[in-house]
């Protein structure tokens, strides 16, 4: 199974120029992307390399401004 999975992720890059783990991590989502991702041994690399969490916008802050 491990090595059908590799010859997949070689043509893939053959045929189309670019990584069967990138098109995944840009074109799904959820927990598809999770599985997809976990199958070809992405999961956890990926993760790693999220942005950190958004700061809190400024309609939160202006509100808290506001009371004293």
């Amino acid at each position: 199974m491990k090595a059908q999975l590799d010859e997949l992720v070689a043509a893939y890059k053959k045929a189309h120029k670019v990584e069967l783990a990138d098109e995944i991590e840009k074109k799904c989502s959820g927990d598809l992307k999770a599985l997809l991702l976990a199958k070809l041994g992405k999961g956890q690399e990926k993760k790693k390399q999220q942005k950190p969490a958004e700061k809190p916008r400024q309609s939160q802050e202006r509100s808290s401004q506001g009371k004293t």
